[in-house]
């Protein structure tokens, strides 16, 4: 719940991050669009514009940054991240910016199962959910008539810069 003078830093301001700003801005929370660059959200009447470090290009930068910002408000300000690299790289933070800030994130563990498909299509067969197939690139040469038809998707995406990526072809 907010107080009437916390701020809420919002994160990826194009319109997921616009329509936070819009429902909060309209309630009388002053919003701090909070962004790597400049998209809708950051020219709504309810928010300032806050140039942040990109967490995808630098996320110890971006969170030494976001630390500091927080440090410096008179109340801890809500922080929501709207997408998965901002999310990602608040996650894994929590424990340290929960010194300056109320955080909307779930912890790294649920984060991390979320974004990472492997993990969660396991989760998803372990529960018993209609899971979509995965194979690996090796794999493909050994399908068969019924694993057609399928959709590709890539297995990584750069969500995070201090993240590390695994390599998807190794002999192509």
């Amino acid at each position: 719940m907010f107080s009437r003078t916390q701020k809420a830093i919002i994160f990826n301001c194009h319109y997921n991050g616009l329509s936070i700003i819009q429902e909060l801005g309209q309630h009388g929370i002053e919003c701090i669009a909070m962004d790597a660059v400049r998209s809708i959200g950051t020219y709504s009447k309810y928010a300032q514009y806050q140039k942040c470090p990109d967490p995808t290009e630098s996320e110890s930068e971006f969170i030494e940054f976001l630390y500091s910002y927080c440090a410096r408000e008179k109340e801890k300000p809500v922080v929501f991240p709207t997408n998965d690299h901002w999310a990602v790289a608040v996650s894994k933070h929590k424990e340290k910016l929960s010194e300056v800030a109320v955080l909307c994130v779930a912890d790294w563990e649920a984060v991390k199962t979320v974004t990472h498909k492997d993990l969660f299509y396991e989760l998803g067969k372990e529960k018993k959910y209609l899971t979509p197939n995965t194979w690996s690139i090796d794999e493909l040469k050994h399908l068969v008539d019924n694993d057609f038809p399928i959709v590709a998707k890539p297995k990584f995406r750069r969500i995070a810069s201090n993240e590390k990526m695994n390599a998807i072809c190794k002999n192509l």
